[in-house]
């Protein structure tokens, strides 16, 4: 189906771009070294992962746009 030129658009401007991927990557591989120090006990480790969480969203809304960040938000903190 054809997409009209503002929906288009706007997908353009929510691009991630090269710079942003770069510092979205740097900021989940710290994540993702703290979280597999704490990953086999993630009930008893829920304060650090709820830590660790709050950290990488706090980067991850410095590096994204406020839409790029909503979207974030929408996806992988909704209903945790």
């Amino acid at each position: 189906h054809r997409v009209d030129r503002r929906q288009r658009q706007m997908c353009i401007r929510d691009r991630i771009n090269n710079g942003q991927l770069e510092e979205v990557y740097q900021a989940y591989k710290i994540y993702e070294i703290t979280y597999q120090k704490i990953s086999s006990d993630l009930q008893g480790n829920q304060a650090k992962l709820e830590k660790i969480n709050t950290i990488l969203d706090t980067e991850l809304k410095g590096i994204l746009t406020e839409e790029q960040f909503d979207r974030y938000i929408a996806l992988y903190r909704t209903n945790q």
